[in-house]
């Protein structure tokens, strides 16, 4: 019985967990395609950031699109942490594997009601930030 309890207490965070996660999987799909201007569209959908300041999906589209000149298209991506901050704020951290580096990609997630939407993404070849 109490593995059942345990179990029904984790389940509702496995949930909340996967769709936040289901999120930024679609998102790196879609930039490794090449997609750029369409992952981004998908994944500030909803958002504030869209709403509040419209040409922040141009500087991110122009901004990634730069990285990706630099350091050579995207090859693969992985999850290396995704932080709960309560019910409702997500952090995933990815690593993004290009041609000639790997970059640190976080994305954070807020869900004040039924939705989740991001409210912030940032992007950094800088690997000391793992820590």
């Amino acid at each position: 019985m109490r593995y059942l309890l345990a179990l029904c207490l984790l389940f509702p965070l496995t949930l909340h967990a996967a769709t936040t996660e289901k999120i930024a999987v679609q998102f790196f799909n879609t930039l490794q395609k090449g997609q750029i201007s369409a992952a981004y569209e998908q994944l500030l959908a909803g958002s504030v950031i869209l709403r509040d300041q419209p040409q922040a999906l141009t500087l991110l589209v122009n901004q990634t699109q730069n990285e990706f000149a630099l350091n050579g298209k995207m090859i693969g991506y992985e999850l290396i942490d995704h932080d709960d901050f309560g019910q409702s704020v997500d952090r995933l951290r990815y690593i993004v594997m290009q041609e000639n580096i790997p970059t640190l990609w976080e994305l954070y997630f807020y869900k004040p009601k039924a939705d989740w939407f991001i409210t912030h993404i940032s992007f950094s070849p800088q690997l000391d930030k793992l820590q």
